[in-house]
């Protein structure tokens, strides 16, 4: 099985004055990130890797996954 995942919450663009590839999560990311995870873990769905795009709150959205808990093998 293959699982495509979006980001989780990363506020609203509009209001981040950075660069757009530098938007962090916001706290409401960051919970709902570990929380997919932890669902992967209690439904058993092993993952056998993560890849992500290079966007901060990409990373962090699968950063966040992983400390949910789901088995996995690797993370690219």
């Amino acid at each position: 099985d293959i699982y495509l995942i979006r980001h989780a919450d990363a506020g609203d663009p509009r209001l981040w004055a950075g660069d757009d590839a530098e938007r962090p999560l916001s706290e409401l990311g960051h919970r709902q990130a570990r929380a997919l995870g932890e669902t992967f873990r209690r439904l058993g769905w092993a993952v056998g890797a993560v890849a992500s795009s290079p966007l901060v709150r990409a990373r962090q959205t699968a950063e966040g996954f992983l400390a949910g808990g789901p088995a996995e093998t690797g993370y690219h």
